[in-house]
């Protein structure tokens, strides 16, 4: 048996994992989508953020920095055999490429001269931004990388303050801010559920009865949609950016091929998913944008908790108690480009048969919505702000 191994078997593994890498490399990389995250006017830690998605792990070259006019500074980089064939990602650069700014701006290119692939190119003063550029950590056969344009003006002016207050850093009021996000909308119906029911419809309504909870309890109340329209996730976190407000709250309801699954979860950003490739911010600057990112970030988390356990706790009260699936982390986009402490919650499955009709329910809904407002204003109660 030894000597097949050796004589046969090993020769012919041997083979064949040339032949596999041989096909792995030559398989063309493709960008499947592009999302660009933007701060209008209010100061945060970052001006904004491209994230980008490819069929597998591209090959990236940085071209050297040049000077342009009105003391800017240009970086280029170079995706080479990245090609673009989704009408989707195609209209989605599109719509990046017509975007303008004051502080910076980024064009996406698909060139075939010299060389094929693809090209971003970013403009800013440097000044008051500077370029970070990341590598995701997706944990699923796509890759992935974000470049962030940091508030260079910003982290300097919390770099002066040695005692930041902890979680609304700009604005100082008695009346908190929450944004709600109604999932999907419009052409987007998200999930149709086994009796019919849309997702667009369930988010919807959540929250608008969740809107008018926390406005009864004091706070003021932003939705990034109020009716069903079709809404690009990165203009609901840009919208979500240009707003005061101290968290931001996304309603979904789940859906599963396993018709058995139920429950309820809560979602925050995964802190451990980037790798940082290259950067211009200076050892002082990174250090504050560390800082107030794990702060960010210990707070999502703490709402995420609030939310969950309000939640199952409220609907227990009054129905059988849901299954407590528990805070998860996720790379969902609305929560990557959020700029303020954001979760996202899955308020049940309307691929299960009871949940489904439950959702479906009024009084059901109103349920959820106070669960999720009594877990907000925990949070908000136990900070001080």
């Amino acid at each position: 048996m030894n000597i097949t191994i050796e004589r046969f078997l090993l020769p012919l593994f041997f083979i064949m994992s040339i032949i596999y890498a041989f096909n792995s490399c030559a398989q063309p990389v493709q960008l499947q989508r592009v999302f660009h995250h933007r701060t209008q006017s209010v100061p945060h830690v970052e001006r904004g953020s491209l994230s980008l998605y490819f069929s597998h792990k591209p090959i990236i070259e940085k071209v050297e920095p040049t000077e342009t006019n009105a003391h800017r500074v240009q970086y280029s980089f170079f995706f080479p055999e990245v090609t673009i064939k989704s009408p989707e990602c195609d209209s989605m650069i599109t719509r990046i490429n017509n975007e303008m700014g004051n502080t910076y701006s980024v064009k996406i290119e698909y060139s075939l001269q010299p060389d094929p692939g693809v090209r971003i190119v970013f403009h800013y003063d440097p000044q008051s931004c500077a370029l970070q550029y990341e590598h995701i950590d997706t944990s699923t056969v796509e890759a992935g990388c974000i470049f962030r344009i940091y508030n260079r003006e910003f982290l300097q002016q919390l770099q002066e303050n040695s005692n930041p207050p902890l979680l609304r850093t700009l604005l100082h009021t008695e009346r908190p801010t929450v944004i709600i996000d109604p999932g999907h909308g419009g052409i987007d119906t998200g999930t149709i559920g086994v009796n019919g029911t849309i997702e667009k419809n369930i988010c919807l309504s959540i929250s608008q009865y969740l809107a008018d909870i926390l406005g009864e309890k004091g706070c003021t109340v932003f939705l990034t949609r109020n009716r069903d329209v079709t809404l690009p996730l990165d203009e609901r976190t840009s919208y979500t950016n240009s707003c005061y407000a101290d968290c931001f709250i996304s309603i979904h309801a789940n859906a599963a091929l396993n018709r058995n699954a139920q429950g309820i979860e809560t979602f925050c950003l995964p802190n451990n998913k980037f790798k940082e490739c290259f950067s211009t911010l200076s050892f002082p600057e990174k250090a504050v944008a560390i800082q107030k990112t794990s702060l960010r970030s210990q707070y999502s988390h703490a709402l995420a908790q609030s939310i969950q356990h309000s939640l199952c706790a409220t609907i227990a009260q009054a129905y059988n108690p849901p299954v407590d699936r528990k805070v998860k982390n996720e790379l969902f986009q609305v929560l990557l480009g959020s700029q303020i402490p954001a979760i996202l919650v899955e308020v049940g499955f309307l691929s299960h048969n009871i949940e489904a009709d439950m959702l479906n329910s009024e009084q059901y809904q109103k349920t959820i919505a106070h669960g999720i407002a009594t877990g907000i204003m925990s949070v908000f109660s136990s900070l001080v702000i």
